[in-house]
């Protein structure tokens, strides 16, 4: 086969470093083997687990195609058994004959590489008709491989339609594949395909392989669009590409094993699994009213969480679907406000038809000649049609005309140009008309398949009848997609604590701000009007048109921020500020956690973290770039190059929340490519390692935890990582796949936080929610369990402890403890009456070099800790500073000493 090519689908890529992630399913051996005749509802595939195809040029592994495709797979000592349940309104293929190419219409392919080096791999094919295409390959066909067709295996398959095959007229509602596949088949002299692994598999064996699907719906009986999808995605439609296959490990159920999953870093923290998620469950919201758990699946699905009383299992259940709320496909976001209103972000490709873009009228004058005019396609004149061919006739003269030459109107004989195109002033038009009187119309049709369209989906809840109502809160112009895994769409959703707005966060169509013209289409484009911002929509919206264009949403005040690349994760603290974790780009640049506010630029793509994008600069060389791993897209695709066209940046930034570690700031060193650990250095970080992908941002906003979380947050990261180095596309020297608690307290204009690891061994955690002193965490694979975290629980307090609780009648600044001091000291003092204060820290010269509080505090006794750093994060020097605590009535100070 060669390397296929079609439309690009429509990419989430919401979190860019799952794009690095290949799927890892658990093969149970099986005691009773399936009979091959196509049926799946046989017992023995209850014990199978289940994985759901995606599309294969969607690498976060979340976007699916409406008619889905599962398989599960056993195996035993003679043989893998597979089993695909195929949803499909109309099955159709014609190939009969063995080897026939029937990847050319619908069918299911199975890959196997069992060595996992890329290299002499199988691969399967069967068709609607039980028609088979096997081949062995030496190499992937783009990187020179040769094929062996000659390989043909002995093996069962069995097909079962139901509804029938090649028949447009009738409505079908799927098909299903069973196979059973020798070991002996893969024991070929052809080519050495297993590279000396064991045939059997033994348990614990970890092979490499893909699954895949062509579904083409049809029009009559007419093609529409191939729909290829995969279990380990791509990110292009080409499906030789085992540096993807996902991982397959050979288990025994039967045998007793010990479950691992989330552990906890601290004696006082507690975690639970509570039940394990539908495959393709992404994210989980609460319901303020109740405090119900929901969570949305990447197929539509809304299930409501059943949360056990008495420390038992909890229970799932389906509430709503895509025939409530109308989007199937494409779903990113979802939030509920404080009144109960369910919030959606879908996307979807626009239609290829698009619609009438342009449209011209020539009117016959009584001289001879043709008034031209522009009209507005939205109103076409009585009579006009909707479509037309590129050749008409004037009625009133039976002369036919036709365009040609890229938009001039001549006879169909001879070709001598009549209009030309400066004359009717409609560049490239597609279609001719011509009315009774003469007069002509030309028009050229929308395409809008290459671009993105984004819609609000609100589910508004009425108490007196306990229904929801679905509807359209607000919809996007189509968004210009780029051709590549970068277009991260608008996704993450949050509702403001007075219900009035509704936050999104649109992300960018580039990796770093580079050129992205989707093959010529949208010459010179790097970001569009509607890419790489947060906006503010109002809730009580219906219909609200969101225009592709940057200045027309400012003016408009749905613009709240800019300079964002993917903020995927929007949450509120208690004080009801606005925050996001963003994701950054393939280079290995920080990730970042976000105070947002309004009219704020965060730096994309100029800036992420506190680095400069080097690729603005003339002189960059990305041959002397140490931060460009090879194994990411955006690397290994060449976008990081010499960029003379690079726009300059127009206005300052706000950098993101300061790491002061101890955890989530390893950073590579421009300088040497070395990585490094920001707090151990004392250097400045923002804010967490590079591919982290932090999500599920969550805030104790009740201060329902015990100290030292009680008002804090807490976010989880994605990716795997290494622990010791940086081997893995990942994170390096910082294991993610953990959640970390984030202690932040303000600094001038921003907020330093202290990030330490709470919880760690989940299987990239993608969403989290949190009730009183609970978080809710999900996985997005391995046991994909919802895990309950509970922390010390409290009574609400102020986000600075309070020592003791009775009431001093005098404000008074306590000495230090230690002093001198290394790395922390702590301060206490008391507070007589209601009211504002600061304490701060100052140098010998005056200079103030860290506020420590500053606000309003009611009277009683506190304590903070200083770690002798300043407002950027840096360790400053040893020697004398001093602390000082303001309040209505006096000023009080004392000195302290730092050493090293």
């Amino acid at each position: 086969m060669q390397v296929r090519s079609t439309l690009l689908a429509m990419l989430l890529m919401a979190v860019a470093t799952h794009a690095q992630e290949v799927p890892s399913y658990s093969c149970a051996r099986t005691g009773t083997p399936p009979v091959i005749d196509g049926d799946g509802s046989e017992a023995v595939w209850a014990a199978a687990q289940r994985l759901e195809l995606v599309d294969v040029e969607d690498l976060t592994g979340q976007r699916q195609f409406s008619r889905t495709t599962a398989v599960k797979m056993l195996w035993d000592d003679d043989n893998i058994y597979f089993l695909f349940d195929l949803i499909d309104e109309d099955v159709w293929s014609t190939f009969r004959n063995r080897d026939d190419l029937v990847w050319q219409q619908e069918v299911v392919e199975i890959y196997l590489d069992p060595d996992g080096d890329g290299l002499n791999y199988a691969e399967i094919e069967i068709n609607p008709l039980n028609t088979v295409f096997d081949l062995l390959l030496s190499r992937p066909w783009g990187d020179g491989g040769t094929g062996f067709p000659e390989w043909s295996p002995e093996f069962s398959s069995a097909v079962r339609v139901d509804g029938t095959v090649n028949n447009p007229d009738d409505v079908d509602r799927g098909w299903t594949v069973e196979v059973a596949l020798p070991w002996e088949a893969l024991a070929t002299d052809i080519r050495d395909v297993m590279n000396g692994q064991s045939l059997p598999p033994q348990v614990g064996d970890q092979w490499r392989m893909n699954l895949y699907r062509f579904e083409r719906p049809r029009e009559g009986t007419e093609e529409t669009g191939a729909q290829p999808s995969a279990w380990g995605p791509v990110g292009v439609n080409d499906f030789h590409r085992p540096d993807r296959f996902g991982r397959l490990n050979f288990v025994d159920m039967t045998q007793t094993a010990v479950e691992t999953g989330p552990t906890a870093f601290k004696s006082n923290i507690e975690v639970r699994k509570l039940l394990g998620l539908a495959n393709g469950t992404f994210r989980i919201a609460k319901d303020p009213r109740t405090n119900e758990l929901y969570t949305l699946s990447q197929n539509g699905t809304i299930s409501r969480i059943r949360l056990p009383d008495d420390g038992g299992a909890a229970s799932s259940e389906s509430v709503y679907g895509r025939g409530d709320h109308g989007q199937g496909g494409g779903l990113t976001g979802f939030a509920i406000g404080p009144d109960g209103s369910m919030y959606l972000t879908s996307n979807r490709r626009g239609d290829d038809s698009g619609g009438i873009s342009g449209l011209v009228r020539g009117i016959p004058m009584e001289d001879g000649s043709y008034t031209w005019e522009t009209l507005n396609p939205q109103n076409l004149p009585e009579g006009v049609p909707t479509s037309a061919r590129d050749l008409a006739k004037d009625p009133t003269t039976n002369t036919f005309y036709t365009i040609v030459n890229k938009g001039a109107v001549t006879l169909v004989t001879p070709r001598d140009p009549i209009f030309t195109v400066e004359e009717h002033g409609l560049p490239g038009p597609t279609g001719i008309f011509i009315d009774e009187m003469g007069t002509f119309y030309l028009w050229k049709k929308g395409d809008f398949s290459e671009y993105n369209i984004a819609t609000i989906t609100k589910g508004e809840f009425d108490v007196a009848s306990g229904e929801r109502t679905w509807f359209t809160l607000a919809e996007t112009d189509p968004v210009e997609l780029c051709d590549c895994i970068m277009n991260h769409l608008p996704n993450g959703l949050a509702v403001s604590p007075d219900n009035r707005s509704l936050f999104l966060n649109s992300g960018s169509r580039t990796d770093h701000g580079e050129v992205q013209d989707n093959e010529g289409r949208f010459p010179d484009l790097r970001e569009a009007g509607l890419t790489a911002i947060i906006l503010r929509l109002p809730t009580d919206a219906r219909d609200l048109r969101l225009p592709n264009n940057r200045e027309a949403l400012r003016t408009s005040g749905l613009l709240f921020a800019e300079g964002v690349r993917n903020s995927y994760d929007l949450a509120f603290n208690g004080r009801g500020e606005l925050f996001a974790a963003e994701n950054s780009a393939d280079r290995d640049m920080a990730e970042e956690i976000n105070w947002l506010r309004e009219g704020h630029h965060y730096g994309f793509p100029w800036k992420m973290g506190l680095e400069d994008n080097p690729q603005q600069f003339p002189d960059y060389d990305p041959a002397n770039d140490f931060l460009l791993p090879p194994s990411f897209f955006a690397v290994r695709n060449g976008l990081y190059h010499n960029d003379p066209s690079y726009p300059l940046p127009r206005r300052d930034f706000t950098d993101p929340i300061i790491n002061v570690g101890p955890h989530g700031d390893s950073f590579r060193d421009p300088i040497d490519g070395a990585v490094k650990d920001a707090s151990d250095l004392g250097v400045p970080f923002a804010t967490l390692t590079a591919h982290r992908s932090p999500l599920g941002l969550v805030f104790d906003q009740d201060n329902a935890m015990d100290p030292p979380f009680q008002g804090d947050g807490f976010v989880l990261s994605w990716t795997e990582g290494d622990s010791d180095g940086d081997d893995v596309a990942g994170p390096f020297h910082d294991a993610g796949e953990d959640l970390l608690h984030i202690k932040m307290q303000k600094v001038d204009d921003n907020y330093v936080a202290r990030i330490t690891k709470v919880v760690g061994n989940f299987s990239n955690p993608i969403d989290a929610e949190i009730i009183g002193n609970k978080i809710y965490a999900i996985e997005w694979s391995g046991a994909r369990g919802l895990y309950e975290i509970t922390f010390p629980g409290g009574t609400p307090n102020t986000a600075v402890a309070e020592i003791e609780n009775a009431l001093p009648e005098d404000t008074v600044l306590g000495q230090n403890y230690p002093n001198p001091f290394n790395p922390a000291t702590t301060i206490d003092f008391q507070v007589g009456t209601n009211g504002p204060i600061e304490l701060a820290i100052y140098n010998t010269s005056g200079q103030k070099v860290r506020t420590m509080i500053d606000s309003r505090l009611q009277a009683g006794r506190y304590s903070v800790q200083w770690d002798g750093r300043n407002s950027r994060g840096q360790i400053l020097a040893s020697g004398a500073y001093f602390y000082r605590l303001v309040t209505n009535d006096r000023v009080q100070s004392k000195q302290l000493t730092l050493v090293k």
